[in-house]
């Protein structure tokens, strides 16, 4: 077997080395925090959580320990201001239900149609490290001026007045008080959008799928990963809305600004040994081509033996011609 993983560099860009660079141990940096004696020593070793000599589970001998990771923390922060937002606006910011709701549900959109922005700086420009790295910075940017907007007086209306006749007198948020929280919300979605197109994809570069031992552990990967998924989601339902509610939405939504920090700090750790993978292009830029090909060369006769036509794949390797759909 290859010392050297599949297409992948290191992080000065030589080939890198599978037995120095990712696998379980840094692939778990990208969910949470390691454990201090599985991170901090040069000689320890993450055990496979099967034995492929035995087929024994060895899920006892597993020396990975979590922490808020960058994924959990990205739904931690996005549910937890999504669900609990329309009270907030309507109670707080005294706007009215329907255009509240309208607000979370741009929100939200606009958080999952990034996405396609995000894997396209991805696969096109940045690559996944770069652009897990800026947009988490984004997100924990945007979490940090929603808590503070929560937290100054002047950034939110007055509580609402009760009048002689017991009739409620409510002011409105300002233009500038809801350019405040519009800032917020939208870099959070920015960073959203990065984060969700990326997070993935760059776990999976830490295994080598053409490696029997490491290919089982990406499968292992993307189950943790989905448990963190909706962990973080569970957390964000429960324990951050109740803080929000019952403590203060200030003190709510500056934890989900620490804890994307504090996973940032977790993800720079394993730097310098992850795998990374370089940029192949979108493939919406290889969409937008054929069709722009398609369009300009729509009046060309279609050549009788297909020999003729342009194919940049190698011979054997592309999809067979046919005449079904002449």
């Amino acid at each position: 077997m290859s010392w050297l993983a599949n297409e992948a560099e290191d992080y000065w860009g030589r080939p890198a080395d599978r037995s120095k660079t990712g696998g379980w141990v840094h692939a778990a940096l990208i969910l949470g925090a390691l454990d201090s004696h599985s991170c901090c020593s040069e000689k320890s070793t993450v055990r496979s959580f099967v034995d492929y000599n035995s087929g024994k589970s060895l899920y006892s001998h597993f020396d990975v320990g979590y922490g808020a990771g960058i994924e959990m923390v990205e739904r931690l922060a996005t549910m937890g201001i999504a669900v609990n937002l329309v009270t907030y606006l309507n109670g707080t910011m005294h706007l009215p239900s329907a255009s509240s709701a309208n607000i979370v549900t741009d929100f939200m959109g606009t958080s999952f149609l990034l996405c396609l922005f995000g894997g396209f700086l991805a696969d096109s420009f940045l690559g996944r490290y770069r652009t897990i790295m800026i947009f988490s910075v984004v997100q924990a940017v945007g979490t940090g001026v929603l808590a503070t907007s929560t937290a100054i007086p002047q950034l939110r209306p007055p509580p609402c007045q009760k009048e002689g006749n017991g009739v409620q007198t409510c002011q409105q948020a300002t233009g500038f008080q809801m350019g405040m929280l519009y800032l917020s919300l939208y870099l959070i979605a920015i960073g959203t959008g990065g984060l969700k197109s990326s997070v993935s994809g760059f776990g999976s570069d830490q295994f080598d799928d053409k490696d029997e031992k490491e290919s089982r552990q990406m499968a292992f990967f993307f189950s943790r990963f989905f448990f963190f998924i909706s962990l973080g989601t569970l957390l964000a339902v429960t324990v951050l809305v109740w803080i929000q509610d019952e403590v203060g939405r200030s003190l709510g939504y500056g934890i989900c600004s620490a804890a994307m920090f504090l996973a940032i700090i977790v993800f720079l750790a394993g730097s310098k040994k992850y795998r990374y993978k370089r940029s192949v292009g979108s493939p919406i830029t290889h969409i937008a081509e054929v069709v722009a090909a398609a369009v300009k060369k729509r009046k060309l006769e279609l050549p009788q033996d297909s020999s003729f036509l342009y194919e940049e794949a190698p011979q054997g390797t592309g999809i067979h011609h046919t005449d079904q759909f002449r």
